[in-house]
């Protein structure tokens, strides 16, 4: 699909669409099918159509995956059976519009967990990350920086690419820690109002801030 400046949204009004599918579903098929048998069927389909382009990296990651397969069974039964089996019950009882009217409560939900369990604050800040080093110009950056600016984001963080492995984009230059500390330095004049630029720096360095 070609990238046009519309495609996020199209591909967001569909993921709108299905989850409001789901409950649409999910009520319309009660005392015909139990909210178990669904839930299960629905991640099953859906296991096996993102297998068909996902398995080659599965298998390249199997050591990982094996190493963290605590962590990744606790999601899948928190999301996949945990909140899928919450839900269908639910839809047994109520509309299909209330099942997706609650299921907005999510993201106040995240907040709420992520800041009795993790500290974190929800802010108004909107914060971006860059890597260098993949071949672009200095006129390129002064450029990026500028939309940003021009869409509000306000912290930016700038750091060196590394090439993950042999299968990745090739790193074409190493940037300079002097070339870092003046891109701060022009951030800070194009008023972002925090940046953090180094060879080591990452999208969440120093995210406690």
């Amino acid at each position: 699909m070609k990238n046009t400046p519309a495609l996020p949204y199209i591909l967001l009004t569909f993921a709108a669409l299905f989850w409001a599918g789901s409950s649409v579903v999910g009520r319309h098929v009660v005392g015909e099918v139990p909210p178990m048998a669904i839930n299960f069927w629905r991640w099953l389909f859906a296991f096996l159509i993102v297998l068909t382009w996902t398995w080659r990296e599965l298998y390249r990651n199997r050591t990982l995956v094996r190493r963290k397969w605590k962590y990744i069974s606790f999601l899948a039964l928190t999301s996949g059976v945990g909140f899928g089996a919450l839900h269908y019950v639910a839809l047994q009882y109520t509309t299909a519009i209330n099942g997706a009217l609650f299921q907005g409560l999510m993201s106040i939900c995240i907040l709420v967990t992520a800041f009795l369990l993790l500290g974190d604050k929800f802010g108004r800040r909107e914060s971006i990350g860059v890597m260098l080093g993949l071949g672009e110009s200095f006129d390129e950056i002064l450029e990026t920086m500028d939309d940003l600016r021009s869409v509000n984001v306000d912290v930016l963080t700038l750091g060196q690419y590394l090439q993950p492995t042999p299968k990745h984009l090739p790193v074409l230059e190493f940037i300079t820690p002097e070339i870092f500390e003046q891109l701060k330095e022009i951030g800070l004049q194009k008023g972002f109002r925090y940046v953090e630029s180094g060879p080591l720096v990452r999208s969440s360095y120093h995210a406690e801030k």
